[in-house]
């Protein structure tokens, strides 16, 4: 019984151990796969300027490609589905006027990130400042600055 005993605390131990090691590498690879799917698909609306000398026009509606990025939106993007944070993308054209500086936001609505991840991405992806810079979070909003 004793040895019974040994052996649940020790499984409890190692579980305390794992438990945080494991949701700090899920967060990481979350916010890995955002950070990529994101560049990804600034790439693709530069390229799109790039051949059209403009940006498209905003999304009609949630994960929807907007209208000619067809060709640009890379395989197996999450635009059409979702990515692993949660939510649902959105473009928005804001060539004129200009809005900050930017002539277009890529926006995640209703993200499941927790607001330590949504921390480190713009700390890896920008000023580290939430409210200010190309990375902006606001209310379930996640938007991301293209210039």
């Amino acid at each position: 019984m004793v040895e019974l005993m040994i052996v649940a605390g020790i499984i409890a131990i190692l579980s305390a151990l794992a438990v945080p090691a494991y949701i700090s590498a899920r967060r990481s690879m979350y916010s890995a796969s955002y950070l990529n799917e994101l560049r990804l698909n600034e790439q693709a609306f530069n390229s799109f300027f790039a051949e059209n000398g403009t940006l498209p026009p905003t999304s009609s509606d949630w994960n929807v490609v907007p209208t000619g990025m067809d060709d640009f939106i890379p395989k197996g993007s999450t635009w059409k589905s979702q990515p692993r944070l949660g939510g649902n993308w959105m473009w928005f054209n804001l060539d004129d006027p200009r809005v900050l500086d930017y002539r277009g936001f890529i926006g995640l609505y209703g993200s499941a990130a927790d607001t330590e991840t949504i921390q480190k991405i713009d700390n890896l992806l920008d000023d580290g400042n939430l409210n200010s810079g190309g990375f902006l979070s606001s209310g379930q909003w996640l938007l991301y600055g293209m210039n």
